[in-house]
């Protein structure tokens, strides 16, 4: 090979690896998003499990002073 077809060939290589670095950072952007959205969907799970859970035990809460109220229902006299 003589020089100018090494420098040709050099160049093509720059330019596959420069295509090859853009479609990388796509790439790593779009993971970076999906992450994102990952983590968001995973706060709002936590968010509705508490709520359940609070929700759940008023409920429980609930039942259990109409259970106590039914045994006892002089001490709920108003």
């Amino acid at each position: 090979m003589n020089e100018k077809q090494l420098l040709e060939e050099i160049m093509e290589l720059e330019i596959k690896i420069e295509a090859l670095n853009i479609i990388y950072e796509d790439q790593n952007n779009e993971l970076d998003i999906t992450e994102y959205e990952l983590e968001q969907a995973n706060s709002t799970l936590k968010e509705l499990k508490n709520n359940y859970d609070a929700t759940r035990q008023s409920y429980l809460d609930i039942i259990k002073r109409e259970k106590e109220a039914k045994t006892n229902p002089y001490d709920y006299i108003n």
